[in-house]
C-alpha cells in the first residue's frame, strides 16, 4: 500500500529534552514550577511581616520544588540515552515512521507497527508532534521530516484516522 505520509528524522538532544519536558514529565514540571512560585511567594510574605522562621521554612520548600523542577528530567534522559547507547553505540540512527493502513516505525534493526486506534492524543510541539499511545509513551514525528505528504495535511489526517482523537475532539478534550 502506498503510504499517506512518511517521516524521517534523527533524534537529537533538543528533541529529547523537549519530549521529556513537554510530554513525559509535563504534569510533574507544572506542579513543581507552581509549587516553587507558591513557596517563594509565601517566603516573601513571611519576610514582609517579619516572621523569619516561617520564611526560612517556605524558602526550603521553594528550593526543594525548584530542585525537582530542574533535576527530574535527568532520570528519563539518562535512561533514554543509555538505551540508545546500548543499542546503537555512537551511531546516529534514523527513525522512519510510515502512515499507511497502519503506522509503521523502523529504527535501525528494530521495527514495530501500531493501529491508528492506539493513538489517544497528539501534542504539537516546536520541533515535532508527539502521538500519545494508550498511556504507554509517545511516538515522535518530526515536523520538518515529511518525505511523503505535507505537514499541513498531517493533523487533519490523524483526526480522521485515529478514532480516539476524533472522539476526544468531539468532546472538546483534544490537548495542545
Amino acid at each position: 500500500m502506498q503510504p499517506f505520509f512518511e517521516n524521517r528524522y534523527v533524534g537529537t538532544l533538543p528533541i529529547l529534552l523537549e519530549y521529556i519536558r513537554k510530554v513525559v514529565l509535563r504534569s510533574l514540571l507544572r506542579g513543581s514550577g507552581a509549587g516553587t512560585l507558591l513557596a517563594l511567594g509565601m517566603a516573601i510574605c513571611f519576610i514582609v511581616i517579619g516572621d523569619f522562621s516561617n520564611a526560612g521554612i517556605a524558602g526550603i520548600f521553594a528550593l526543594c520544588f525548584a530542585l525537582v523542577y530542574l533535576l527530574s528530567p535527568l532520570v528519563p534522559m539518562y535512561r533514554i540515552l543509555r538505551a540508545s547507547q546500548d543499542a546503537y553505540g555512537d551511531e546516529e540512527v534514523e527513525t522512519l515512521v510510515t502512515f499507511a493502513d497502519r503506522i509503521y516505525i523502523a529504527e535501525g534493526e528494530e521495527s514495530a507497527s501500531l493501529d491508528y486506534s492506539q493513538v489517544t492524543n497528539v501534542r504539537t510541539l516546536s520541533e515535532f508532534y508527539a502521538l500519545e499511545i494508550d498511556g504507554k509513551g509517545a511516538l515522535i514525528v518530526a515536523r520538518n521530516g515529511f518525505t511523503t505528504g505535507k505537514e499541513e495535511d498531517f493533523l487533519p489526517f490523524l483526526q480522521k484516522h485515529c478514532t480516539q482523537i476524533a472522539a476526544a475532539k468531539a468532546n472538546k478534550r483534544i490537548k495542545r
